[in-house]
């Protein structure tokens, strides 16, 4: 069942898969991912402050991220750790609000 948003569903599931050659160590480029103060570094597009990274790194455990918009708004980006395999795979919900 999805969840009505204006003339739009959206629904509980939908897969996202990202991938991206990044020039770093795997442990270095998990480490960003998955650490308060690293993601707070370099979270969010340009003009896009990260206020706040909090992260329970076990499968299960919950993460939530504040982005700060350029005109104050701030966005929330939540979920949780489904699946942690050091450093090649990290599998997680993500869902934002508002909206």
């Amino acid at each position: 069942m999805g969840k009505n948003i204006g003339k739009q569903v959206l629904t509980e599931t939908s897969d996202l898969r990202l991938s991206r050659v990044i020039s770093a160590p795997p442990d270095r480029v998990f480490d960003l991912w998955t650490q308060p103060e690293e993601l707070k570094k370099w979270w969010g597009p340009e003009n896009v402050r990260c206020i706040s990274a909090e992260v329970d790194l076990r499968v299960g455990g919950a993460y939530r991220i504040g982005n700060e918009m350029p005109d104050g708004t701030v966005v929330w980006i939540y979920g949780l750790f489904k699946r942690i395999e050091r450093p090649g795979q990290l599998q997680l919900s993500w869902s934002a609000e508002p909206g």
